[in-house]
Order: C-alpha cells, then structure tokens, then sequence
C-alpha cells in the first residue's frame, strides 16, 4: 500500500505542468518560511510577555530592598533622635523615610494585586498598618526620653519590638522577591537557549526541505530531457518513450517519438527510392551495351564493304589499262 501510494504521489506530480511543479517547490518553500516566521514571532511575542514580566520582578526586587532600607532607617533615626532629643531628624530625615516606605508599599501592592490570596500581599497590607504605629510608637518614646530615661527605655523596648516584627516580615518577603527573579532570569536564560537552539533546528530544516524540494523537481524536469538528448545523439531510431505524463516532459517525449516515426518513414522511403533508381540503373547499363555491341558489328560490316569496294576499284582501274 505504501508502495502504491509513493506511485500515486508521483504520478500525481509528473502529470503537473513545469510552472505547476514549480509553483507547488515555492509554495512548499513559502510555507516553511511562513511556519519558521510564526515560530518566531510566538518566541519574540513570549520573550517581549517575559521581558515585561521581569521589569516588574526587577521593579519589586528594588522596591523590596528600599523598603527594608527605609525601614531600617527610620528605626535608626528616630533611635537617634531620641537618645540625641533632636527634634528635626524625626521632622526631616525621619519622616522622609516614612513616606518614602510608604510609597515603596504601594509600589509592592500594586504589582501583587493579581494575587489576592497571596502571602506577600497580606504581608504588605500588615506593614502598610504598622508603620504608622511604628512612627506614632518612636514619637512617644522620643517625647518618654523627653521626660525620663527610664521610661524612655521602657518604651524604647516597645519600639524595637515593633521595628523587629516589621523587619522580621520584611526579610522573608525581600528573600523570596529576590528568589523568584533569580527564577525568572534562570528561566529566560533557558527559553533564549531553546530558543536559539530551536531557531538552528528549524533553519537546518527549512534548508533541508528547500534543496529536497528543489532537487526531486530539477530531477523530475532533467531526466526525461537527459534521455531525450542522449537519444538524439546516438541517434536511436529504436527507442521510443510511449509517454503518458501529461506535462510538458510528456508532450516533449511524444513529439520526439512522432518525429522518431517521421524519420523512419523517410528513410523507408529512401530506401525503396533507392532500389527503384538501381534497378533502373542496372536496366540502363544492359541497354547501353547492347546498343554499344550493335554499333560494334556495324562498324565491322561496314569496313568489310569499304575493303569491297575499294578491291572492285582496282579491278576497274586494272581493266582500264589494259584495254
């Protein structure tokens, strides 16, 4: 059945015309290329999703380390501050890193609201809670050490308290961030290999299909018209094609057949021609000698009668005298 069906496919092919063979190499080129550009632009559409998605990872990962710096900071300032009972680094340097952690807060939502179920979005919305309690607590411990150290410090252990579970939230959510963009860069790196790898595989392909295609129509047009020439130059007047392809191949094999009998037909008759003329010939010849003996025994007769009369005038010349 395999068989069967490879004859079929050819049969199929060599009764379409050269511009049809031609046309069905380039459609198949076509639509390698065509699969190969889709290829690559569903690679160039999924690596530009992952580009994007990695800005984000990379604008959390930012985000993530600025909070804990600001947080870290305004722990650190309002410590100072209290111990120091400098007013103005809780009114600048204090509340600068407290808007500036906020901010950093909203950041972190906002790239996590599509998971609202997620414990890095619960973990924001508790620190976006607490700070302002953790700012309201240092401001009480630095108006505690205002009045009394002891009480300060009292209050002081409060505020590391706070600070600490702020931090202690911060650390595992920073980690992760971190982890899941090392991921996401380990996971490109990957797709770009495949990627290329893939590229290299589908252009070897393309390469491939292309001369296939390109060598079995050449073959299936210089065949045919390989033996054709060779015949002509052999001059083989026994071999005809008996062609049933309905190319141009075809139609050239039937003409060279029709010309083949022409020519057999002329030489016959050349042939008969010829014969005719040498039996004429021969015929010719035999009436030519005849002729050539007939005027031969003419010439003898005619001498003998010359030596006649030519014996009788002397006889009459003799005769003369003596008379």
């Amino acid at each position: 059945h395999r068989q069967e069906r490879e004859s079929n496919i050819m049969r199929w092919f060599n009764n379409r015309k050269i511009a049809g063979k031609l046309a069905l190499g380039f459609g198949i080129t076509l639509l390698i290329m065509v699969f190969f550009a889709a290829f690559v632009v569903n690679k160039m559409k999924e690596f530009s999703e992952d580009v994007l998605g990695l800005t984000e990872l990379q604008k959390e990962v930012e985000a993530a380390k600025d909070l804990q710096l600001q947080v870290a900071n305004l722990w650190q300032f309002i410590t100072d501050a209290s111990l120091t009972k400098d007013q103005s680094v809780i009114d600048t340097k204090a509340r600068a890193s407290l808007e500036a952690a906020n901010k950093d807060i909203d950041v972190l939502i906002s790239l996590n609201l599509n998971e609202h179920e997620s414990e890095h979005l619960k973990t924001l919305q508790e620190i976006k809670e607490d700070l302002p309690a953790m700012f309201a607590t240092g401001q009480k411990m630095f108006g505690a050490y205002q009045h009394d150290w002891q009480q300060g410090n009292r209050v002081m252990e409060e505020y590391d308290k706070i600070c600490d579970g702020v931090i202690t939230r911060l650390a595992p959510f920073g980690k992760d961030v971190q982890q899941n963009f090392g991921a996401n860069i380990q996971e490109m790196q990957g797709m770009v290999t495949t990627s290329i790898s893939t590229t290299i595989v589908m252009i070897v392909l393309a390469i491939v299909m292309s001369i296939g295609v390109a060598f079995v129509i050449t073959r299936q047009i210089k065949r045919p018209v390989t033996e054709i020439i060779a015949n002509i130059d052999n001059a083989d007047l026994n071999s005809l094609f008996n062609s049933d392809r309905k190319d141009e191949i075809g139609d050239l094999q039937r003409a060279f057949d029709k010309f083949v009998a022409s020519i057999k037909d002329t030489l016959i008759q050349v042939s008969e021609a010829t014969a005719t003329v040498a039996s004429a010939s021969a015929e010719i010849s035999s009436s030519t000698e005849q002729m050539a003996a007939g005027a031969q025994e003419q010439t003898s007769q005619a001498s003998e009668v010359a030596s006649a009369v030519e014996e009788m005038t002397k006889t009459i010349l003799e005769n003369s005298k003596n008379a």
